[in-house]
């Protein structure tokens, strides 16, 4: 049998209570900044020093559950006869499960219905947080679950429901946001409801066959890759402008004109700036290293092996969280080497190039490769303006730093590497990622990819078939011409004849059956045929010098399928053999009778 209380807990006794004794009981008499003073039940903590013992305002209910284990859950009444019927509730329930009706799970997901969304928001991103992802995702996470609570009116898990999060996204959808951002939010929840269905919260998942929406159709922040002569105005541009701007004017007759005074120690710093961010984008050109991941790359981190040169990716910094060995153009290492060394007042070899398998030094360890500031997008703009380079296309793709990335895959997959190459390049999960998304179809010459197809010598070749109308370019894949290398051979039912030669004639089986369902050939039609079914007639004229016996009447008799046909070989002749042109034009004379 369960029962209803309100429980107690304690606090230190406030400054200025007053001491005071009742019925033999020690009180605390606490006279708070307005209303009238209250006495509190004073208690010994464990410390030994007195508390005061205050009671809460509202009722808890004390039961046993379905497997016999005492719980007490908060009714959240103020009233007793509220709070009680909260308990007959809680042990109606506890009876089901005894009783097997409702399974364990069930009666715990009953539980987390009157729960506030928010608390298993927070709950949520702490369990986010136990898996190590990154601190700017959990916040991203949250601000749109918090969006979607707030918007579709979400506050119970009981509430979240497909047809509200659908009207969400339509309304969006009429509001301007784009495929890509609703489909953020409808991942969002997705992944919120499969982690309360894991821990028990929710039994099915209500928004799981939402579809998501098409971001092909959709794509307003479209990517495309810089060609070499971009890139070389751009490098130029990016070495130069941070002198260049200390030298422009901005008022008077000459503004807009490099003719400013700039003092030598700072004419040095700011070509040193400019020589840093051209490094910054060529690391990034040829190494295909996200902005993030190049910037938590230390000096210590190029490391040499008698391979080549790697940038050595701790997997706290790559995206993936895997940790990579980026490969490094020798050429370029030598610049970072020699970046390293001008930077560096008295370098150590520790601190510019590691022996693989050592660890860093502290110097380099706190040393990073590059200062790559917060606003680099704003300077990569402004190094785009100065090159002369378009932010945005006619087609609406767009050049900021991350197109470097793209860039990079475009010359690799300009450069003939397999699919398979170019994704373990990117370090991307799939090959799609690679190709479809960051593979830009522009930059590459098809026109000339088609021009270099291997078809001269079908396009070049005569027009030996204009007679019969038929084309070279087409034909070949369609007629073997088989007929044309192999050497003169008889075959059954054919005679080969060449001049003076003598005329011989071999059996040809020949039928009379008007039954012209298929049946199996018999051993004579098969003789006399096996040779001659291989594909589609050649033209005429190599046929010329072949001739068809058809000088055979019927003696012999023979039986075919069912029918007596009699058949008789004429003797052997000196006539002139009858040629295929000479049945096919002699339309004056009577056909050849069979």
């Amino acid at each position: 049998m369960g029962s209803v209380y309100k429980p107690t807990y304690t606090r230190a006794v406030p400054d200025g209570a007053e001491t005071v004794t009742q019925k033999g009981k020690r009180f605390a008499r606490v006279k708070p900044p307005r209303g009238r003073a209250k006495l509190y039940p004073l208690t010994e903590g464990r410390d030994g020093k007195l508390r005061i013992l205050i009671t809460s305002g509202k009722y808890v209910a004390k039961y046993r559950d379905g497997h016999g284990i005492t719980r007490i859950v908060a009714t959240g009444c103020r009233d007793e006869q509220a709070a009680r019927s909260c308990l007959k509730e809680l042990e109606r329930r506890s009876e089901l499960v005894r009783s097997g009706v409702v399974t364990s799970v069930e009666d715990q997901i009953a539980d987390q219905q009157s729960v506030p969304l928010a608390v298993h928001r927070d709950q949520y991103i702490t369990h986010l947080r136990s898996k190590s992802t990154a601190e700017l995702h959990r916040r991203k996470v949250s601000a749109r679950l918090t969006r979607l609570f707030d918007e579709c009116r979400f506050r119970k898990l009981s509430d979240i429901s497909a047809e509200r999060l659908e009207k969400w996204l339509l309304t969006a959808e009429q509001e301007g946001m784009a495929a890509r951002t609703r489909n953020t939010y409808r991942s969002a929840l997705i992944a919120f409801c499969n982690w309360a269905v894991k821990s028990s919260r929710l039994s099915s998942n209500p928004v799981a066959r939402i579809p998501p929406a098409n971001e092909r159709t959709d794509r307003r922040h479209q990517r495309r890759a810089l060609s070499q002569v971009e890139i070389d105005l751009l490098l130029d541009a990016t070495r130069r402008r941070p002198l260049l701007e200390a030298m422009t004017i901005r008022r008077g007759r000459n503004a807009g004109k490099p003719l400013a005074h700039v003092r030598p120690d700072v004419r040095e710093q700011l070509q040193l700036l400019g020589e840093e961010r051209r490094l910054i984008y060529l690391t990034l050109l040829s190494t295909g290293l996200r902005k993030s991941e190049l910037k938590s790359v230390d000096a210590c981190q190029l490391i040499d092996t008698p391979t080549g040169t790697f940038i050595e990716l701790e997997a706290s910094d790559e995206k993936n969280g895997a940790g990579n060995s980026i490969p490094v153009r020798p050429d370029l290492a030598i610049q970072l080497r020699e970046w390293i060394a001008l930077t560096t007042p008295q370098p150590t070899p520790r601190d510019t190039i590691r022996i693989e398998g050592d660890s860093c030094s502290t110097d380099g360890r706190n040393r990073p490769l590059f200062r790559i500031p917060d606003g680099l997008d704003k300077i990569f703009n402004k190094d785009l303006a100065l090159a002369g380079i378009e932010k945005k296309d006619s087609r609406g793709r767009v050049v900021d730093v991350h197109a470097l990335r793209t860039t990079y895959c475009t010359m690799l997959t300009a450069t003939g590497l397999p699919a398979r190459m170019i994704q373990l390049a990117m370090r991307h999960g799939s090959i799609e990622t690679s190709i479809r998304h960051y593979a830009d179809p522009a930059i590459h010459d098809l026109h000339h990819a088609v021009s270099a197809l291997p078809l001269e010598a079908q396009f070049n070749a005569p027009d030996r078939n204009a007679s019969t109308g038929t084309s070279d370019v087409l034909v070949p894949v369609l007629v073997p011409d088989w007929y044309k290398q192999r050497p003169e051979q008889p075959t059954a039912g054919i005679s080969t004849h060449s001049a003076g030669s003598e005329h011989r004639t071999r059996p040809l089986a020949i039928t009379s059956c008007p039954d012209t369902r298929k049946a199996s050939q018999s051993s004579a039609d098969s003789e006399a045929f096996s040779e001659r079914v291989g594909g589609i007639e050649p033209p005429p004229e190599a046929w010329e010098a072949s001739v068809l016996p058809l000088n055979y009447t019927r003696d012999k008799s023979r039986h075919y399928h069912g029918r007596t046909v009699a058949c008789k070989q004429v003797p052997e002749t000196t006539q002139a053999p009858i040629t295929l042109s000479d049945t096919r034009m002699n339309s004056a004379s009577e056909p050849v009778r069979r």
